[in-house]
């Protein structure tokens, strides 16, 4: 394969990989890897062999903690990696499920480790391998960074992941609402209008009975936004993404 080619294959493993991670409600919690600048003081994890790993995003916050994430694949089952890696922790970890996945945590001094395994296709497992010195950020009293948008009351923090890769920075906020999808798309529409913000074009802003989207942009910045209504409940996603 051309050296494009594998360029271009990584590039959407880092996409189908934030996508999986998005969907995941549970990872301000605990899929957390620390930048390289603190790499040195992690504890050591040794990774088996059939086990191939790649960055998703060089620099992400989450919740404001320096992060770096790890998508992998391997030819071992899920229950296989479990058993490796509590041999390798001399079996001084939590394990529970979340769905399809069998999620791992393990507390080393002010470190924590969670890998999230789930089976793939032919034979295979995926997941994600993550490290967070999340017990000394508890420790120091480290408050999340503020919020930069609105919100209706009632309505609270999910997610709050910060990236920079190659110059282009980005802000994905998952909120949770009890207000509707319709009063909040309204909300939001009004409030980004005021900002500057411009449809990109027909077809950027959706509104239905449980949910809606809208696609903006304003000078060198995009903003997707989604709002889902399940019940009383109504999920927001925004994303948004300036270009250097």
């Amino acid at each position: 394969m051309s050296s494009r080619g594998r360029h271009s294959e990584r590039a959407r493993f880092r996409r189908r990989c934030r996508r999986g991670l998005a969907g995941s409600a549970w990872i301000g919690l605990c899929l957390l890897w620390i930048a390289p600048a603190q790499a040195d003081s992690a504890p050591h994890l040794t990774l088996p062999e059939t086990l191939h790993a790649q960055v998703v995003a060089g620099a992400l916050r989450v919740h404001g903690i320096p992060t770096r994430i790890l998508a992998f694949r391997a030819s071992r089952s899920a229950d296989a990696l479990a058993d490796y890696f509590a041999g390798q922790w001399a079996n001084k970890m939590h394990r529970s499920r979340a769905g399809r996945w069998t999620v791992l945590s393990h507390r080393d001094g002010a470190w924590l480790t969670t890998i999230q395994i789930r089976k793939a296709s032919m034979g295979q497992t995926r997941g994600f391998i993550a490290m967070s010195p999340l017990f000394k950020a508890i420790e120091d009293g480290r408050r999340p960074p503020e919020i930069d948008i609105p919100m209706l009351h009632g309505t609270t923090v999910v997610n709050d992941l910060q990236a920079t890769d190659h110059g282009k920075q980005s802000r994905t906020l998952v909120l949770r609402s009890t207000w509707s999808a319709s009063q909040n798309l309204d909300f939001y529409r009004a409030y980004f209008k005021e900002q500057g913000y411009v449809p990109v074009g027909p077809g950027a802003l959706v509104k239905g009975d449980t949910g809606g989207a809208m696609i903006l942009n304003r000078g060198n910045e995009r903003l997707d936004l989604a709002a889902t209504q399940a019940g009383q409940t109504t999920l927001i996603t925004i994303v948004r993404v300036q270009q250097p």
